[in-house]
């Protein structure tokens, strides 16, 4: 997933000024996370391109019974090549069927994936215990996935939030590594007022190890998104939305 051309997206689509209010209210920071998601959904929602668009959506564990299927069919593909053909052998059709039964005895049910302490990564087929993103979409037979943060940067200086937000990208790649074919992001939403030290802070997430970008919009045109760690400071509160993309 490409993190600047979805920055880019969401800056076209939404009017980030109503973000300054809500953010602004501290008495609403139990629930900044859950209004944004669905701020950032309904910019989604109105893209022709983007289908399925659900939150609290379950990580797929990697589909080992399709995977040897296909590998049990080009096996066959491969044999039937090599030998002449003889007019009593079964047919294709009948060959995929006994591929079927046979890779059924082998696969249970495809589940789901499971982040457990420690960040070590199991398949269940119990949602209970499954692992969920906060909200993702389906746009040309992709699927892509995002977690998501919002914080103020005066937890920043206690390390609190940023330790959070360098777990959830432990998090993400640890998934990713489960089940390659997921697209996976964090977006971080940091609403105050930036200082030096805030914005050297924010290198912990994006340094030589991990990529991250962000989106500052009270910024126009190619300056308004840059590396997270090269965001500009202010003496003026903002929101600055960061992602990374596993």
């Amino acid at each position: 997933m490409n993190a600047h051309q979805f920055l880019a997206r969401l800056q076209q689509g939404y009017d980030f000024n109503t973000t300054h209010r809500i953010f602004s209210q501290s008495g609403f920071s139990s629930c900044w996370k859950q209004w944004l998601t669905l701020e950032l959904a309904s910019v989604l929602a109105s893209d022709s391109n983007i289908e399925q668009l659900e939150t609290d959506v379950f990580y797929p564990a990697p589909n080992e019974r399709q995977q040897a299927l296909e590998q049990a069919q080009e096996k066959s593909q491969t044999k039937t090549q090599k030998k002449p053909q003889i007019s009593d052998k079964k047919s294709p059709e009948a060959n995929e069927k006994n591929n079927e039964k046979a890779i059924d005895k082998t696969f249970v049910e495809t589940g789901f994936l499971r982040v457990q302490n420690g960040g070590d990564v199991s398949v269940t087929t119990r949602k209970t215990s499954a692992s969920r993103c906060d909200f993702a979409f389906k746009q040309k037979e992709q699927s892509y996935f995002f977690e998501l943060r919002c914080s103020h940067t005066d937890t920043y200086t206690k390390q609190k939030d940023l330790n959070k937000c360098l777990a959830d990208i432990e998090r993400i790649n640890a998934l990713k590594a489960a089940n390659p074919e997921l697209e996976i992001a964090c977006l971080f939403a940091i609403y105050g007022v930036l200082t030096p030290q805030d914005t050297k802070a924010l290198s912990l997430l994006d340094n030589n190890q991990f990529c991250s970008y962000a989106l500052d919009p009270n910024l126009t045109g190619s300056s308004s998104i840059s590396r997270l760690a090269h965001v500009k400071h202010s003496g003026k509160p903002r929101l600055i939305l960061g992602m990374y993309s596993a």
